[in-house]
C-alpha cells in the first residue's frame, strides 16, 4: 500500500500542470456547488437582520393598508390576546427636516414609548442625560448624525414639522445598532416620545404601526388569524416570513446552480480527457505491472486513488473558494444596502455544508474520471504493453441521430412544459435541464460538424495556405484531442453568449419598459397622507410643470380562490392611459379603451393571466376593502414593472371598491428641465413626505440594480471559459507530443519550422472558428429556453440578439485557441528530429 500511495504522490509532483488542471476544475465545480447552498442562507440571514434592525423580536407586525378605513389603530384591541403574547408596542412616525448651515435634510421621527424600546430593541447609547421621562419635545440621535452636524447631549435642535417648528432637546446619542442601524446619508433618523408624534399626526391615543410578540413562536400563525378577525382590513403579518425570503433567495439560488452546472460539465470532460491521457501515459507502467501479475482490479484502484488525491485537494480549495465567493457576495449585497442601512452582512454556512461540497468534490473527481479507468482496465497485456490505444475518433450514425434528438427535444420541451405545467420549481428545473442538454447535443454531434468544415476548409486553405492549410485541414479530422477542444469552446462559448445576450435584452427591456411613460418626473406619496388636492394644485402652479396627474395605487391584491396576488394595481382613466402611458396591448387599443371605463374591467399582464389560469374575456374575482368584486379582464399587455405584475381598473373603483383616499402617486408633464422641476418640487414640499424623481432617475436606479445582480452570474462563464482555456491548452500539447514523430518526419523531408508553425496555428485558428460557431448555435438554444425560465421568476422578457455579440464570441473562441497553440508552437521549434521519430 505504501509504494503505491508513493507512486501516486509522485505522478501527482512530476505532473504539476496537469495537476493543477484537474484541482482547478474540481474547485470551480465545488466552490460554486458550496456557494449554491451558502447564498441562500446568508441572503435569508441579511434579511432577518435588517428586518430586525427595524421590529426588534416582534413576531407580528399590523399596520394600515390602502382598504383600511383609517390609517391609525388602537393598540388597546390586543388585550384580546394577551394570555398568548409577551408585548404589543405601538409606533407613529412624524416627518420633518432639519437645516443645519443653509442644508435641508429630512428627518424621520419615530415615536415611541422609552420603556417599550427597552422591551423590543434597547438603545446602545454612547452619551445619555435626563433620558426619564422620556415625554415632552425630547429626542434621541444617532451617534452618526451627532458627529456629522456636531451636536452633543443637552443641545437643542430646531426640526421644520410642516407649517411649524419646534424646538426638541437631545437627551441620548445612540450607537449605529438597532433601530438606528437602518439610518441613511439621506434621511436622518430621531426616536420621540410616543404622545409627541400622536400630537403631531392628530392621532389621539392611536399609532400606525402595532408589534407583536408571541409568548410561544408555535402559536404566531394562529395569532395571525385571530388578530386579522380583530384588525379587519388591516395588514396583520410575520415580521419574518421566512417562505417569502425563500422564494425571494430560491431564484439567485437557482441561477448560481444552473451556472454550476455548465462549470461542472466542463469540468468534468477536462477530468475526463486529462485521465485519458493520464493512463495513455501510463501504459508501459501499468503494462510492466500487469505482465509481472498485477491484476486489473489492482492498477485500476492506484488509478482510482490518484483520482481520489485529486478531489480531495480539490474539495479542499474548493470550499475555501466557495467562502469567498460567499464573502465576495456579501460585499455586494453590503455595497446594495449601504445607502440605506449602516449594517455589516456576514456569510452564514455550517460545517454540514463544507462536509457535503467536499464529497461532492471527490465525486466529481471519480465520476469523471471513471469510464477511461474502465476501459484501461479492459485492455488486454499485449495492448497495453505494446501502447495501441487509438487516438482517432470513430464515426458511428448513431451518435448524430443521438445528438439531433437531444438538440430537437431541448428545443421542444420547454414549450411543452410551458403549456402543461407541473409546477414552478419543477418547472424551472426542466427548463435548465434543456438549456444543459441543447449544448450537450451540439457536443455529441461536433465530430460530424468538424468533418464538414474540413472539406469546406481543405478547399479554401489549399488555395490561400498552400500545402501547410491543406495539412492542417487534414490533422482535424478524427483527433480525439482537437475534438475535445471544439467541444471545451463549445461549452464556454455558448454559456457566454447566452449571459451576454440576456444582459443586453435586460438592457433593452428596461429602456421599453420605461419608455411607456410620457411623463417626466414621478412623485411618490411615501406616508400615504401628503397627497391632496392642494399640494397637486401647487404642483401644477410649479414653473416648469406642464400638468400633473394624481394616480391611485394598490400594492399585493389578493385574487379570490387564489393563492396568488396581483402585485400592483394601477387605477386609470382613459385620459390618464392616452396622455400618460403608452400600454403596448396585445388587443386592439381603441376596442379596449372604448368600453373600458363603463364597468369593472380590468387589464392585466400575461404573466397574471398564465398564474392564474385566465384569459381576456373572463372574470377574476378580486378581494377589495368593500368585499370580493368579479372584474372582466378586457385587456393584456407585458411589463417588467413591479416584477411582471401590474393591473389597471377604472379610476372610479380606487375610492368605490379599495377605499383609497388619497393618491399614491402624482404624474408630471414638464416643458422645463425635468432634473430642475424635481428640485424646485424637492424643495417646495420639504415638509412632506413625499419623494421625486425623473424617470430617466428611476430607469438608471432599476439598470444599476440588475447589473449588480447579475455580476457575480455573469462571471461564471467567465470562469467556464478560464477553465475552458486551460483545458484547450493541456489537449494542444498532448496533441503536440502525440505528433511529435509525424511533425518530425515533415521536418525530415524539408518542412521548415516557420512552416510547422504556419500548420499548427491554422489549425488553432480553425478550431476556435468550429468551436465558436458551435457556441453560438449552443448559445443561440439556451437563449431560446430563457424566456420560460424568466417568466416562471416573474420577470417577462423578450430577448434580443446584437451583432456585437456573435462577433465577440467569434473572435474570443478563435483568440484563445491562437494562444492554447503558443506552447505547441514553441515547442515544435525546438524539436530534436532524431529523438522525436523514435519516441514512442
Amino acid at each position: 500500500m505504501r509504494i503505491i500511495i508513493k507512486f501516486i504522490l509522485t505522478n501527482i509532483k512530476e505532473k504539476k500542470l496537469r495537476a493543477f488542471l484537474i484541482v482547478f476544475s474540481i474547485m470551480a465545480s465545488t466552490a460554486l456547488f458550496f456557494a449554491s447552498s451558502g447564498t441562500a442562507s446568508t441572503i435569508k440571514k441579511t434579511f432577518t437582520q435588517v428586518t430586525k434592525q427595524y421590529l426588534g423580536d416582534a413576531d407580528i407586525q399590523i399596520y394600515a393598508n390602502g382598504k383600511s378605513p383609517s390609517p391609525f389603530i388602537s393598540v388597546a384591541k390586543t388585550n384580546k390576546f394577551k394570555n398568548k403574547i409577551d408585548y404589543a408596542i405601538g409606533e407613529i412616525d412624524a416627518s420633518g427636516t432639519y437645516t443645519k448651515e443653509n442644508k435641508d435634510r429630512d428627518i424621520t421621527l419615530r415615536g415611541f414609548n422609552y420603556e417599550d424600546i427597552n422591551i423590543m430593541n434597547p438603545l446602545n447609547f454612547y452619551k445619555a442625560s435626563a433620558i426619564k421621562p422620556f415625554n415632552g419635545n425630547k429626542i434621541i440621535i444617532s451617534k452618526k448624525s451627532a458627529d456629522k452636524y456636531s451636536l452633543n447631549v443637552g443641545n437643542k435642535i430646531k426640526i421644520k414639522i410642516g407649517d411649524t417648528a419646534a424646538n426638541f432637546n437631545i437627551v441620548g446619542i445612540a450607537q449605529n445598532t438597532g433601530f438606528f442601524a437602518i439610518e441613511s446619508d439621506k434621511n436622518m433618523l430621531g426616536i420621540v416620545p410616543l404622545s409627541v408624534a400622536q400630537q403631531i399626526n392628530n392621532a389621539g391615543n392611536e399609532v400606525w404601526s402595532v408589534y407583536v410578540k408571541a409568548k410561544n413562536k408555535k402559536d404566531t400563525d394562529s395569532l395571525i388569524k385571530g388578530l386579522s378577525t380583530v384588525y379587519k382590513n388591516y395588514t396583520v403579518e410575520k415580521a419574518i416570513d421566512d417562505k417569502a425570503i425563500e422564494e425571494q433567495t430560491g431564484q439567485v439560488v437557482m441561477a448560481f446552480r444552473a451556472m454550476m452546472m455548465v462549470v461542472l460539465i466542463m469540468s468534468m470532460f477536462i477530468i475526463y480527457t486529462v485521465f485519458k491521457v493520464v493512463i495513455t501515459e501510463r501504459l508501459p507502467v501499468i503494462g510492466t505491472f500487469r505482465s509481472i501479475g498485477a491484476t486489473r482490479m489492482t492498477t485500476s484502484v492506484v488509478l482510482i486513488g490518484e483520482s481520489i488525491c485529486y478531489g480531495i485537494l480539490g474539495g479542499i480549495v474548493g470550499d475555501a473558494a466557495g467562502i469567498g465567493i460567499l464573502k465576495l457576495l456579501a460585499r455586494i449585497m453590503s455595497k446594495q444596502l449601504s445607502d440605506d442601512f449602516t449594517i455589516n452582512i456576514s456569510i452564514e454556512y455550517d460545517l454540514k455544508q463544507l462536509a457535503i461540497a467536499f464529497l461532492f468534490a471527490i465525486a466529481v473527481s471519480f465520476i469523471s474520471s471513471i469510464v477511461p479507468i474502465v476501459k484501461a482496465a479492459k485492455l488486454s497485456v499485449k495492448d497495453v504493453v505494446l501502447n495501441t490505444i487509438d487516438t482517432v475518433t470513430k464515426e458511428n450514425l448513431w451518435k448524430f441521430i443521438l445528438g439531433i434528438a437531444i438538440i430537437i427535444l431541448s428545443i421542444i420541451a420547454p414549450r411543452v412544459v410551458a403549456e402543461n405545467s407541473m409546477g414552478k420549481s419543477l418547472d424551472m428545473i426542466f427548463d435548465i435541464i434543456s438549456m444543459i442538454a441543447a449544448v450537450i447535443g451540439i457536443i455529441v454531434i461536433v465530430p460530424y460538424i468538424t468533418e464538414t468544415f474540413v472539406k469546406v476548409f481543405e478547399l479554401i486553405y489549399s488555395i490561400v495556405f498552400g500545402n501547410e492549410g491543406l495539412l492542417a485541414a487534414k490533422n482535424l479530422r478524427k483527433n480525439k484531442n482537437l475534438m475535445n477542444n471544439i467541444s471545451l469552446l463549445t461549452i464556454g462559448i455558448s454559456t457566454l453568449f447566452m449571459l451576454n445576450v440576456v444582459s443586453y435584452s435586460m438592457g433593452k427591456e428596461i429602456v421599453k419598459a420605461y419608455g411607456i411613460f410620457k411623463y417626466n418626473v414621478w412623485v411618490d406619496n411615501d406616508d400615504g397622507k401628503s397627497i391632496d388636492r392642494s399640494v397637486v394644485n401647487r404642483v401644477k402652479s410649479t414653473y416648469g410643470v406642464n400638468d400633473a396627474e394624481p394616480v391611485y395605487f394598490s400594492w399585493d391584491v389578493e385574487v379570490q380562490n387564489s393563492n396568488d396576488k396581483i402585485s400592483g394595481i394601477y387605477f386609470l382613466s382613459n385620459y390618464d392611459i392616452e396622455n400618460y402611458l403608452d400600454i403596448r396591448l396585445f388587443q386592439n387599443k381603441n376596442v379596449v379603451m372604448k368600453n373600458f371605463e363603463e364597468g369593472r374591467n380590468i387589464i392585466m399582464t400575461t404573466t397574471d393571466l398564465k398564474k392564474i389560469n385566465k384569459k381576456v374575456g373572463d372574470y377574476i374575482g378580486i378581494k377589495t376593502a368593500r368585499g370580493n368584486r368579479e372584474y372582466k379582464i378586457v385587456g393584456s399587455f407585458n411589463t417588467l414593472m413591479n416584477s411582471g405584475s401590474s393591473a389597471i381598473i377604472p379610476k372610479k373603483y380606487a375610492k368605490g371598491d379599495f377605499d383609497l383616499f388619497q393618491p399614491s402617486f402624482i404624474y408630471i408633464k414638464t416643458y422645463a428641465d425635468a432634473a430642475s422641476v424635481k428640485d424646485d418640487l424637492a424643495k417646495k414640499f420639504k415638509d412632506k413626505a413625499l419623494t421625486m424623481k425623473t424617470i430617466t432617475e428611476r430607469e438608471k436606479e432599476n439598470t444599476d440594480y440588475i447589473n449588480k445582480t447579475l455580476f457575480l452570474i455573469k462571471a461564471f462563464p467567465v470562469l467556464a471559459l478560464i477553465i475552458g482555456t486551460v483545458g484547450v491548452l493541456n489537449n494542444f500539447v498532448i496533441s503536440f507530443i502525440e505528433r511529435k514523430r509525424a511533425l518530425a518526419i515533415y521536418a525530415s523531408v524539408g518542412m521548415s519550422k516557420f512552416q510547422t508553425r504556419k500548420m499548427l496555428f491554422i489549425e488553432s485558428v480553425s478550431i476556435g472558428i468550429i468551436g465558436s460557431l458551435c457556441g453560438i448555435v449552443g448559445g443561440v438554444l439556451m437563449t431560446e429556453v430563457m424566456p420560460h425560465i424568466l417568466m416562471l421568476a416573474d420577470f417577462p422578457m423578450d430577448m434580443h440578439y446584437s451583432t456585437s455579440v456573435f462577433v465577440m464570441s467569434l473572435v474570443l473562441g478563435i483568440l484563445i485557441t491562437v494562444f492554447a497553440s503558443f506552447v505547441p508552437a514553441l515547442k515544435s521549434s525546438k524539436m530534436n528530429i532524431i529523438e522525436a521519430i523514435k519516441y514512442e
